[in-house]
């Protein structure tokens, strides 16, 4: 698995408090990985592969075997000189044989070459499968970040709300306030309360997003790392450079590496075809002996000895196979075809997928560019609807306003905090894209 990009680093600090164990974006992809049921089945596919690539080479090592074998005769049979007479015999036979190909077009060799390609092209695609899952944690990461955020954001407004009714509470007691007052008041502490409520469920899911993604069971003693602004400032500053993220994805990239792979390996295939148009030759070795014992009395004293019937019938042979293929068909034709069709796909995929990353990183790079001006912009907003809200709170203190003035500048100054979280979190999501098409 290749280097996670910076946003591991920006989440390094972290204190567990409340017997909560609090999971570090990297120990999440780490957990999710090892856990993950297609890492696991692709694992299980790439020790097939291995397998795979065993038998073939073991294609070039001769074959040798044994045999033995026992027959009964009753009545009529053989006799050892081959005459037909009425005897009842048994015989016994010991046998080893070996053949080797010698030569087979080169086929062995181009199909260990193609396998090891395949096991390579293999190995790629669960890099591609654990990158994947990576970007997805850290997607559902980042939202569970941003739900904290947010619930932290409501339980702010609740205690703003919450200090503004036991304010209008003493304004009313006074008589420098109306009952109207307070029950406005009063109204938007509950929408407050209903809004913390929503933003804890909102954590709550997004949790238990993220730990059904983990495969880990249960929320209760989970949670995520805090995120340390100082390197979110420091993100916010850095520059890109899209030409290279652009070439670092269209070199790194696991899964364009594993369709390179398999376009050299339908080129092998495509030589393992063309060695059918090719001479055979394979060599082989047998050896053989047997022991036979007649039961009729006119022969038992021609049965020799168990020792000497090995030896007096032993028989050896070696032989070498020539195979010149005239006419098969056009099997061997229509096989390069097929090879050649299937290499050409392979070509067109490469080629569409790197014209695939291509755009999704030019989008990518616009959309980091565009969601940290976005995000400046926010702040902006924030910044002035909090000064805005912080004059509107004297002027209602004072008495120059009413509480539906009050409620509109809180409201904008509410709505620019929610618009700053969106807006962090949107460029950060982004980033990890584009740090995940363009890692080196």
């Amino acid at each position: 698995m290749r280097k996670i990009s910076i946003l591991l680093a920006i989440l390094i600090s972290f204190s567990v408090a409340n017997a909560q164990q609090q999971w570090s974006l990297d120990s999440c992809i780490s957990y999710a990985i090892e856990h993950n049921f297609t890492v696991r089945k692709n694992m299980l596919t790439l020790e097939s592969k291995r397998i795979e690539l065993q038998s073939a080479k073991m294609d070039i090592a001769p074959s040798v075997s044994a045999s033995v074998g026992e027959s009964f005769d009753i009545g009529r049979s053989t006799s050892v000189t081959g005459v037909i007479v009425n005897n009842s015999q048994s015989s016994t036979s010991f046998g080893v044989g070996m053949n080797m190909p010698l030569f087979q077009g080169l086929r062995t060799h181009h199909n260990i070459a193609a396998s090891k390609l395949d096991l390579q092209a293999t190995v790629y695609d669960l890099e591609q499968t654990k990158d994947d899952i990576a970007l997805t944690v850290t997607a559902y990461y980042l939202q569970v970040l941003l739900a904290k955020e947010a619930l932290d954001v409501a339980r702010k407004q609740e205690e703003i709300s919450q200090n503004q009714v036991e304010r209008i509470e003493k304004m009313v007691d006074y008589g420098r306030s109306s009952d109207a007052d307070l029950y406005e008041a009063q109204a938007s502490l509950a929408a407050d309360q209903y809004a913390v409520t929503e933003a804890a469920n909102n954590l709550r899911l997004s949790l238990l997003d993220l730990t059904q993604l983990l495969n880990l069971s249960g929320i209760a003693e989970f949670d995520v790392q805090e995120m340390d602004d100082l390197y979110f400032t420091q993100l916010l500053s850095q520059t890109y450079n899209m030409d290279a993220y652009l070439n670092g994805a269209l070199t790194n990239r696991p899964a364009l590496k594993a369709t390179e792979q398999r376009i050299a390996m339908s080129e092998r295939h495509i030589k393992m075809a063309r060695s059918g148009w090719y001479p055979s030759l394979s060599f082989s070795a047998n050896y053989g002996t047997g022991y036979y014992y007649a039961y009729q009395s006119a022969f038992i004293e021609n049965n020799l000895p168990f020792g000497t019937q090995l030896n007096n019938n032993s028989r050896g042979m070696f032989s070498l196979s020539l195979n010149i293929p005239i006419f098969d068909r056009l099997s061997t034709y229509n096989s390069v075809k097929k090879a050649k069709l299937n290499l050409a796909n392979y070509q067109i995929l490469l080629e569409e997928s790197k014209a695939s990353i291509t755009k999704e990183i030019e989008q990518a790079y616009a959309n980091v560019l565009a969601s940290r001006e976005k995000y400046h912009s926010a702040e902006t907003y924030l910044a002035a609807a909090k000064k805005s809200f912080a004059y509107e709170e004297k002027r209602y203190e004072a008495g120059a306003s009413n509480i539906f003035q009050y409620n509109e500048s809180r409201n904008r100054y509410e709505k620019a905090q929610s618009d700053l979280l969106q807006a962090k979190y949107s460029y950060l999501i982004r980033l990890k894209i584009l740090e995940f098409y363009g890692q080196q």
